[in-house]
């Protein structure tokens, strides 16, 4: 069936919501993780990964990975 969205947000409350995230302390455990996690896309052999190292053609980018840290504050 179809969808109603009661109550848009508006641009305020999404760029107020988007400051908020930018305070959001990411724990170095985390951090690490996905240290581990990017290395794992561009190393699958070191990572003990090797039935992978076929799947992944490109590794995480610098980018991906500020992305991932940023999705881990939401």
């Amino acid at each position: 069936g179809e969808v109603l969205v009661e109550s848009p947000a508006t641009a305020e409350e999404i760029l107020r919501a988007r400051a908020e995230l930018a305070d959001v302390h990411v724990d170095l455990r985390i951090q690490q993780y996905i240290v581990d996690l990017v290395f794992a896309t561009r190393e699958p052999r070191a990572s003990g990964l090797e039935e992978l190292e076929s799947l992944i053609e490109f590794g995480i980018s610098p980018r991906a990975t500020i992305f991932l840290t940023r999705a881990a504050r939401a």
